[in-house]
């Protein structure tokens, strides 16, 4: 799922993730156009998405699950048809996949400070 790597390249260190990413883009240049700013867009929503990108006629979802030492340690993800799938940012999906991923991150411990 294309959304997934999107959220795991937006949210993980660039130092992790710069040559895996230039390998991807030298295999397949089509994936190089926009990557930029599809990391920008993901990272700004807390979100990645595509809307018929990798599968015509599927859009999805996915959010990023942190750790206790506020790494990305999971994705999760929602998919469903195009047209009847709501992938906007501000959608009621987006608003419980945000949710969701935020309630793991928590059992993770992310977000707990040492007093917690």
């Amino acid at each position: 799922m294309l959304q997934a790597a999107y959220a795991f390249a937006a949210f993980m260190p660039e130092a992790q993730t710069r040559s895996y990413i230039a390998e991807e883009t030298r295999r397949n240049p089509t994936l190089a156009e926009g990557f930029d700013e599809i990391l920008a867009e993901t990272h700004a929503h807390g979100l990645a998405r595509v809307e018929g990108d990798l599968l015509p006629g599927v859009a999805a979802l996915s959010a990023p699950v942190f750790d206790h030492q506020g790494e990305i340690a999971a994705v999760i993800s929602t998919l469903g048809p195009q047209g009847s799938f709501d992938s906007s940012w501000q959608g009621a999906l987006a608003g419980k996949l945000r949710r969701a991923a935020r309630d793991l991150s928590h059992r993770l411990g992310h977000g707990e400070t040492a007093a917690s």
